[in-house]
This record gives structure tokens, sequence and C-alpha cells, in this order.
């Protein structure tokens, strides 16, 4: 028993030394641990989301309101959102936690994982929220109060709407469309009614393209229902083509938006606005059939900025608008 204590005594005392040596080696690597947590900050943020805030310089474009003062509000609105939607995407992971730890992408998650704890998640919820309207400041009223409208929408829709069957998407289409309807108080113009009935119809279907490729690998990955959600992977069946009912309408609209007077308060050849609806149908018919191969593991909007064919759509449909002023 002795030989054996004293083995055992050995082994614990050298783990316990080179337990002690790697403590000070990463001592000695300074910032190691500030530079993880920052990385996994910027992560709980989800930078690479901000790019869907680039539609606040919708209204600029459309209406034509070049200009640096416009430009520079523009952007200053993108930082506002930015930061909004940061804040929110934080809170929505702290709610969501639990159910994240289960799914087969977002246990990756920072505050899923254990990388990021429960205090440094409510800092940044405040930091961030308290920075974005400190930014809002800088422009009109009416657009710290769209502002508001949205953060306020974003955070009902983590606590309470996310898990309602139909609202949800129909919140994902509003909080998309407040971006533009934001975009519009910054510069001060006054876009026409067609652009937001356009905005609702045309990000209610990629909501549900969303929401369609979520079931689409719940059912890969043998599961039936979706954890904090209403849908389940029998919703599938009807998935696709309330998208299409959606994306098509949003077409039908845009169409009806060029016979229109309205039109010609901003463009000189209007006829030449029908190219872009062909590009839309393609690109809308080409998003779904991807989705239904899970090509589309993402929001539909971030994936779009990161896809080739759909950023040369996008190029496309600019060129065009440029063409028919």
């Amino acid at each position: 028993m002795n030989a054996r204590s004293s083995r055992y005594s050995f082994v614990m005392n050298r783990a316990q030394r080179s337990n002690t040596l790697d403590n000070k080696a990463q001592a000695q690597v300074p910032g190691t641990g500030l530079l993880g947590l920052a990385r996994d900050a910027l992560m709980l943020m989800r930078v690479h989301h901000w790019q869907k805030n680039i539609l606040v310089f919708v209204p600029m474009l459309v209406s034509r309101e070049f200009g640096m003062a416009s430009l520079g509000a523009s952007i200053t609105a993108f930082l506002a959102f930015s930061l909004a939607a940061s804040s929110a995407y934080v809170l929505n992971d702290l709610i969501d936690a639990e159910a994240d730890r289960l799914h087969q992408f977002k246990r990756e998650r920072p505050i899923a994982r254990g990388a990021i704890s429960r205090a440094v998640a409510i800092g940044l919820i405040l930091g961030l929220a308290v920075a974005a309207f400190a930014v809002a400041a800088l422009l009109p009223i009416e657009f710290v109060v769209v502002l508001g409208v949205y953060y306020c929408a974003t955070c009902l829709y983590s606590v309470i709407v996310k898990r309602m069957l139909g609202l949800d998407v129909v919140v994902l289409a509003l909080l998309y469309t407040l971006r533009v309807i934001a975009g519009d108080e910054a510069i001060g113009s006054d876009s026409s009614e067609w652009i937001i009935a356009f905005s609702l119809f045309f990000f209610l279907a990629l909501a549900l393209v969303k929401r369609f490729t979520e079931l689409s690998y719940l059912l890969d990955a043998g599961g039936t229902r979706a954890p904090s959600r209403a849908y389940r992977v029998e919703d599938l069946r009807v998935m696709v083509p309330l998208a299409a009912a959606s994306g098509f309408s949003a077409i039908t609209i845009f169409t009806r938006f060029i016979g229109s007077e309205d039109v010609l308060l901003t463009y000189s050849h209007p006829e030449r606005l029908w190219y872009i609806a062909p590009v839309l149908i393609y690109w809308l018919i080409r998003l779904m059939l991807l989705a239904n191969r899970l090509k589309v593991r993402d929001d539909p909007v971030v994936y779009a900025t990161g896809d080739l064919k759909s950023l040369l759509c996008g190029g496309a449909v600019a060129g065009i608008l440029v063409w028919a002023w």
C-alpha cells in the first residue's frame, strides 16, 4: 500500500507541476484571454449580420437623394441599427441558451457553449443599446422613434413572438421593413408606399424561407419539432407555397409600381424597370430550390450577401435602376 501511495503521490505531484507550468505559459502570452473574449463577443453580436442593415440605404438610392449629407445620415443610421440589432441578438441568445445547446449548429454560439457568462452578456445588451440610441440622437427624432419601435419589437420577438405560430414570420418581415422606413426618416425623404408594400411581402417570403430551412435541417437530423418554436416538420409542405405566394406578390406589387404615376416622380425611363422583374423571379426560385437542397444554412439575406449569383442579381438590379433614371 505504501508503494502504491508513493506512486500515486508522484503522479499527482507531476500533474500539478505540469498544470502550474501550463498556467505560467499561458500567463506569458498577454491578451490571449482578452482576445478570445473579444472574438466571442463579436461572434455573439453577430457582426456578420450587420449587412442586413444596408437596407437603410435603399431610400437614398431609390429616391435619388444623393449628397454628402444624405450619405452621412444613412451611414449613421446603419451604425445605430447595427448596434441595436447586436444588443437584441445577445438578448436572444441569452434567452435561448438552453435550447441552443440542443441545436445542430446553434450550440456553437458563445453563450450556449459557456464562452460568455450571463453577466457579460447582460453588460453587452445594455451597453450596445445605449450606444445605439446615442448614435441615433445625431439624426432626426423620427428616426429615433423608428429605431425605438424596431428595438422594442425585436426584444418582444426574442421573448415571446418567436414562439407564436405565423406571427413570428410577420414580425420578422416588419423588422426588415422598418429598416427601410428608418432609412427614409434618416434622410428626410418621402419614399413611395409601393416600396413599403414591396418590402413587407418580399421579406415575408425570406422569413418563410428561413423557417423552411430550419425545419429542413431539423428533419434531416431526425427531429420532429423545432426547439423554442411553434413549428413542426409536417409544416414543411406548406412553407414553400407560402414563401412563393409572398415573394411573387412582392414582384406583382413592383410591376404595378412601374405602371403607376408615382414612378414618374423618380424615373425618366420607367419602362426599363420591367427588366428587374425576371431577375427577381429567377433569384427567388433559385433561393427556394437551394433551401430545399439544404444549401441555405443561414438567414437568406446573409446567405445572399455571400453568394456570387445573388450578388450578380443585386448588381443587375442596381444597374437597371440607374439605367431607368
